[in-house]
């Protein structure tokens, strides 16, 4: 796992650099990512995902593809951008440096939008560098996390969405969605447990989600729908 505890040295630096020059400003940090270097979830992520804040749209000088050259310009100065692009729904970018082996990708939806916002401090175990972001909820990204999962069926997500019920954060969706969410559940692979999330884990906890799957999540999906 040397290589992931690189890569969030290269997220620390990127997050401090976006900070210093003002943009997490406007920013709500998001997805997996966040997850672990705000709240120390145990898996690795590799990318950035983040909303436009409310209170940054709502400005009458604001557009997005100002803001977009304005974020090129400035990692530019430090990084070589190996992709770039203003999208319908999304800005990306992917940039490199030749003190990482791996490409960062930062991608920022323009479609959806969050005034409700809590500022966290964003930290890695493997960096000195500490830097406080504005983020989503818990709770909302429990409601992201399985729009997504029934979405795109990405065990990463399931894993995501385990986590928040261990943390106490109440399931968000109804017995139609927990049905969805336990469907989902039961159609994952052993390929999908030993490489997709395998290689995202630490070897501690790697051999049990191998061994027993969603077991706990699926028992607690269980335990809602029986109450219902």
């Amino acid at each position: 796992m040397k290589i992931f505890e690189v890569h969030e040295q290269f997220e620390m630096e990127i997050l401090q650099y976006l900070n210093s020059s003002r943009l997490l400003d406007n920013l709500v940090f998001a997805g997996g990512t966040m997850l672990r270097l705000c709240y120390n979830m145990n898996r690795y992520s590799g990318d950035f995902h983040f909303y436009f804040s409310g209170k940054t749209v709502t400005k009458a000088d604001f557009e997005t593809s100002k803001f977009f050259e304005k974020m090129l310009e400035m990692l530019r100065r430090n990084y070589v951008i190996s992709y770039s692009q203003d999208k319908f729904n999304t800005l990306l970018f992917e940039l490199t440096h030749d003190r990482y082996p791996r490409r960062l990708k930062i991608e920022i939806n323009k479609r959806k939008v969050f005034s409700e916002i809590k500022q966290v401090i964003a930290f890695s175990p493997f960096s000195t560098i500490q830097v406080l972001v504005n983020s989503l909820s818990l709770d909302k990204m429990m409601e992201n996390k399985v729009e997504a999962l029934i979405d795109r069926k990405e065990v990463r997500d399931a894993f995501d969405i385990e986590f928040f019920i261990r943390r106490g954060i109440p399931f968000s969706g109804d017995d139609k969605v927990q049905k969805k969410v336990l469907k989902v559940l039961r159609g994952f692979s052993q390929k999908d447990y030993k490489v997709k999330l395998g290689s995202l884990l630490p070897a501690d906890i790697r051999e049990y989600y191998q061994t027993s799957g969603f077991q706990f999540l699926e028992q607690h999906l269980v335990s809602l729908m029986n109450q219902t």
